[in-house]
């Protein structure tokens, strides 16, 4: 079926001031993707409207895949802190509309890419208005990826693992 299994993740996190107010990624970070690339690991920082998304670079070694997030995050931390900033224990955050009025309209956006399904081949689009909606959440997913001989058995492994996956966690 597939030759390698990687590993990935995009954990998404808040940064807030020392009144525990959430701070717009954009002040943590000024470029879209900030490439890390230490001794300890790679990866990338990135803005996901108001949330810093953390891109730990895959593997096909858990420890390596611990090891790039470690990274990424001791870097947000010290970027934080340079800035008087801090990480948010926090995974669920609400803005006034004081707040939102603040934010960068493309900061304000909310939802993905559009959602494939492996099983009816459907697409779905969230469309959510960012300006009238409080809450903002901190997420993330867990990646799974492989590398396959050539396209179609790629295209094949791809809706197999999806619904594999789905019976080992539901």
């Amino acid at each position: 079926m597939f030759e390698t299994i990687t590993l990935g993740s995009d954990p998404e996190l808040f940064i807030v001031d020392e009144k525990n107010h959430v701070v717009p990624s954009r002040k943590l970070i000024n470029e879209n993707n900030l490439i890390i690339n230490s001794k300890i690991g790679r990866g990338s920082i990135a803005r996901d409207g108001v949330q810093v998304e953390l891109h730990p670079e895959h593997s096909v070694c858990r420890e390596s895949s611990r090891a790039h997030l470690y990274a990424l995050l001791k870097e947000t931390n010290n970027l934080a802190n340079s800035k008087k900033f801090k990480i948010s224990k926090d995974f669920c955050v609400s803005l006034s509309k004081k707040e939102l009025s603040k934010i960068d309209k493309e900061d304000l956006a909310l939802g993905c890419e559009p959602d494939l399904s492996s099983y009816t081949g459907g697409v779905k689009i969230l469309n959510i208005d960012g300006s009238n909606h409080f809450k903002r959440y901190a997420g993330g997913h867990l990646h799974f990826g492989f590398v396959t001989p050539d396209k179609e058995t790629f295209l094949n492994s791809v809706d197999n693992m999806i619904k594999y996956l789905d019976l080992f966690t539901g």
